[in-house]
């Protein structure tokens, strides 16, 4: 049997993971404390989703400029600083600051967070690592319910300092490590155009923001809204410009001129869209059931489960069949179980449709998606174009979440998590978002089955 490899967009996507399942089950609390309305507070989520990959292409800059040790310091009193202004926050505006520097800190401590679980999967025997891997899955299954205990008794801003105490015990042991140099290896990039494509998905997000969806299609061009659309799209002129005069752009050429890597980014894109499955569903669920609100943690685990429990089963099958009907599949099953959970009313029915879901999730998320760059990308095109996906797929999941709420706001549902509206009202907005997001899933069935094949002539000729 093969060993079980940690790789960087698995790890990756369990660390984002970790943090939703953290905050996700807590926002109601949150809104409580600052009669915020939903659309709002999910930007706590958003952000996150945003630029904790933006914040790992940062770090390709840094490290090429920096030692690992200042790399890891910055990174962490970002992440420690960022913490306690989301902890003493009294106001919307500090909340998102400081989730933006605790985004950014998480980022840059990542990679070596990486290369540490790495080499010690390496040093283990198979068996260790399966336990050690069920050990950490079951952290990851239990989080949520942690969180909310510890939100109920001792309020949601001890999270941020119990955050700063594992982010402490981290570096105090990480920054000891020896770690080799490779700034000798690494091209110099700039990072100014990586700042701006911040802002302008930034941007983006807030011209979604102000969109009322019961104006049809003038809603996307009121007055309210021009602004945001004028900054996002104005915008990509200066990265154009620090693109063209760079010697070493990040944005390079052969993002825009390879047609095959314009599939990759509508997949990816379109893969970060089906996160709302982990963000509102679970919230949906316990107001149609009537249940508590803190029970929503409870289907949080529950669909953290069945992915953490399939994964293995589709990282397996990822070597053997190929990755467009794996992603295929996976949207497909995401569809199915968007619009039937949109029409669903019974218990039974709900958990049947979060195995569902969990399924389609494991099957979207997890295919390394590396191989498909291999195939039609040269061995040092790969870097850039691997870390403009992870961009594409942050940027599609915070636009996607800020996209869903506001059409639960259109209806003028903003405090649905703490009031009980007209079910008529609710049921029908719901309908709404779930078929919306199974439209998207099955445009990414048609998506993935468009995903470029191997093609030994074209790798020929990106090698020469």
């Amino acid at each position: 049997m093969n060993r079980f490899k940690v790789d960087g967009y698995l790890f990756s996507f369990m660390l984002g993971t970790l943090d939703l399942a953290i905050f996700t089950p807590v926002i109601p609390n949150m809104m409580q404390s600052f009669s915020y309305p939903i659309h709002w507070f999910i930007w706590i989520l958003a952000v996150q989703l945003v630029f904790f990959p933006l914040s790992l292409s940062l770090y390709e800059t840094w490290v090429g400029l920096l030692s690992y040790q200042v790399v890891m310091t910055l990174s962490f009193c970002s992440f420690v600083v960022g913490s306690l202004i989301m902890a003493l926050s009294s106001g919307w505006i500090e909340l998102i600051g400081g989730r933006v520097l605790q985004a950014i800190g998480a980022g840059g401590i990542f990679p070596f967070l990486y290369e540490d679980m790495r080499m010690l999967v390496q040093t283990r025997k198979h068996k260790e690592n399966r336990l050690l891997i069920g050990a950490v899955g079951a952290c990851m299954v239990l989080t949520p319910i942690v969180a909310t205990t510890v939100t109920h008794f001792l309020g949601w801003r001890m999270l941020f300092l119990l955050g700063i105490s594992v982010a402490s015990l981290y570096f105090i042991m990480a920054i000891r490590i020896h770690r080799k140099s490779e700034e000798s290896n690494r091209i110099k990039r700039s990072a100014t155009p990586v700042y701006l494509y911040g802002v302008i998905v930034a941007f983006l997000m807030f011209t979604i923001s102000q969109v009322d969806f019961f104006l049809d299609g003038m809603g996307w061009f009121a007055p309210n809204v021009m602004p945001f659309w004028i900054m996002a799209v104005g915008l990509t002129v200066p990265v154009i410009m620090i693109e063209r005069q760079a010697d070493h752009p990040f944005f390079e050429p052969h993002l825009i001129a390879n047609w095959r890597l314009w599939l990759l980014y509508g997949y990816a894109g379109l893969s970060g869209l089906i996160w709302i499955g982990l963000i509102l569903l679970p919230g949906f669920v316990v107001w149609q059931l009537q249940l508590s609100l803190q029970l929503q943690s409870l289907f949080f685990s529950m669909l953290l489960m069945v992915v953490l429990v399939t994964l293995p089963f589709v990282y397996k099958l990822s070597k053997s069949r190929s990755y467009r009907l794996i992603t295929a599949f996976g949207f497909l099953l995401g569809g199915i179980a968007y619009a039937l959970f949109a029409f669903a009313t019974l218990s039974w029915q709900y958990v049947l449709l979060f195995l569902l879901l969990g399924c389609a999730l494991s099957f979207t998320l997890l295919v390394p998606i590396h191989d498909v760059l291999r195939n039609i990308t040269s061995s040092d095109q790969m870097q850039t174009s691997g870390l403009t996906l992870s961009l594409l797929r942050g940027g599609g999941a915070g636009i996607g979440l800020i996209l869903f709420t506001q059409l639960l706001s259109s209806y003028g549902l903003h405090q649905w998590m703490q009031s009980r509206v007209p079910s008529y009202l609710f049921v029908q907005a719901q309908q709404h978002v779930l078929l919306l997001a199974a439209a998207v899933s099955f445009c990414g069935v048609l998506l993935s089955l468009l995903l470029p094949t191997e093609d030994t002539s074209v790798r020929s000729n990106l090698s020469n």
